[in-house]
């Protein structure tokens, strides 16, 4: 197998890294939306402002999973096969 350069490495751990903390920022930011919206009333969390607020809050849920997967697949790029046979 053919090793990527080393220059292309480096910029995809250097993105991973970044993407990582990312996730980790919107995983923290997650836990505080979820303490905010279970410490409103039952009608708040019912209401007009509430499911705005539970659709904001998925809505990051689902950047944050993205921004992990894509973590994921940054890391398990090592090597290219060979071209040709």
């Amino acid at each position: 197998m053919k090793k990527l350069p080393k220059k292309l490495m480096t910029q995809i751990t250097q993105a991973a890294e970044i993407l990582q903390a990312l996730a980790d920022s919107l995983t923290i930011e997650i836990e505080a939306a979820d303490n905010f919206y279970d410490s409103k009333s039952e009608k708040w969390q019912e209401g007009p402002a509430g499911d705005a607020y539970v659709r904001w809050k998925d809505n990051i849920s689902e950047v944050a999973n993205a921004t992990a997967e894509l973590v994921d697949q940054l890391n398990s790029i090592e090597e290219a096969p060979e071209s040709g046979s």
